[in-house]
């Protein structure tokens, strides 16, 4: 606010003038009670019509009263003049980042605390755009480019929560997972089993995964991944 003590100057001057015209109401009112009463009219304030008036009396001043206080509670906060101070980066704003991650069976075990440290990241943005890319044989997107930072947490937390709870057991030939990580990962792995980890092919994924193309914009990668290729895809790292 930046003038906030005039939101206890407005409330003052509001409830000095309700007062003022309250006790003038009421000098007449006393005023018309002296000219006397009408003999005989007591049994009027039984009737069921009275009755009824009165609370539709009561009802109709009860709901002037509370437009009175929100109107003079609004008066007063507008007269206190509200203001909010916010500061914009526009280098930030036009700035894309894409989280690249290797999900293939031998990052399993690291990708967990990659999400967490994807999450601490995030953290720190403030105007960018970031999106998420997993890859093995084949890549998925699990969310575009987006500023939307609660959403991005609540991927990213799916991604750590999932990756740490669905490695059941090790075995000979690799891991047994859950049926949870086993859904999460569905469309990474190369249904003919020839190729994983294709960090080329993940790569190229993720680039294709920006926007805006004719828009000059800062685009970032974060590539995570041991590099363990199985198989031939269509581009190399390099």
């Amino acid at each position: 606010m930046r003038y906030g003590y005039l939101i206890a100057v407005v409330l003052v001057v509001i409830l000095l003038g309700a007062a003022i015209g309250w006790r003038h109401v009421g000098l007449k009112l006393h005023a018309s009670e002296r000219r006397g009463w009408v003999a005989n009219t007591g049994y009027v304030r039984n009737l069921p019509r009275y009755r009824a008036l009165m609370r539709k009396t009561r009802m109709i001043v009860a709901a002037l009263l509370a437009v009175f206080c929100v109107g003079a509670a609004s008066l007063a906060v507008v007269a206190a003049n509200p203001v909010d101070r916010r500061v914009d980066d526009r280098r930030l704003a036009s700035r894309d980042i894409v989280l690249c991650l290797d999900a293939s069976g031998s990052m399993l075990d690291y990708d967990s605390e990659i999400g967490e440290a994807f999450k601490t990241l995030v953290e720190h943005f403030n105007g960018e755009r970031v999106s998420l890319y997993l890859w093995s044989g084949r890549s998925v997107r699990k969310f575009p480019l987006t500023d939307d930072y609660p959403m991005v947490t609540e991927y990213l937390d799916e991604l750590s929560s999932v990756l740490r709870n669905g490695i059941l057991a090790r075995t000979s030939s690799g891991y047994r997972i859950s049926r949870e990580l086993a859904k999460y990962l569905e469309g990474t792995d190369d249904p003919d089993e020839q190729v994983a980890s294709q960090i080329g092919d993940g790569l190229a994924s993720c680039v294709l995964g920006f926007d805006h193309t004719d828009q000059d914009r800062s685009r970032t990668v974060i590539l995570a991944s041991d590099n363990e290729v199985v198989g031939q895809g269509l581009y190399s790292l390099s």
